[in-house]
């Protein structure tokens, strides 16, 4: 990897220094966040390429995206290049305390309870 280009080439004991190869994609790595990888995996007929960044600034920060690239050895012409989408192992939980909430005459934050009672003061009238 050099700067935010990632290069292929197959290496032996033999191969010169600086290292060359075929530039593979460009991974951007925006101001603030962190880059884990790439970590390289290979097969008898397949080469994987994985890596995530961490995003540490701005609306996502907090949040991740891990992505992979597969091709066949000595064909890095026929790169794929794809997310690796994770779940949540349970169902996400959400704070329920303060939900935007529009009640008779007035607008505000609503807390735990307010439906019910702006519910009850419509049908008191």
């Amino acid at each position: 990897m050099v700067d935010e280009n990632l290069y292929y080439s197959k290496l032996d004991e033999d191969t010169p220094l600086p290292l060359q190869g075929d530039r593979l994609i460009d991974i951007q790595i925006s101001l603030g966040n962190r880059m884990d990888g790439p970590v390289l995996s290979a097969t008898n007929d397949y080469v994987y390429v994985f890596w995530s960044i961490l995003r540490q600034t701005g609306l996502e920060a907090g949040t991740a995206i891990t992505e992979y690239m597969v091709f066949p050895k000595g064909k890095s012409d026929q790169l794929r290049k794809n997310p690796i989408r994770a779940t949540p192992l349970s169902p996400m939980r959400y704070d329920a305390s303060f939900l935007p909430l529009h009640l008779p005459q007035q607008r505000h934050l609503a807390r735990p309870g307010d439906l019910l009672d702006a519910e009850r003061s419509e049908h008191a009238d």
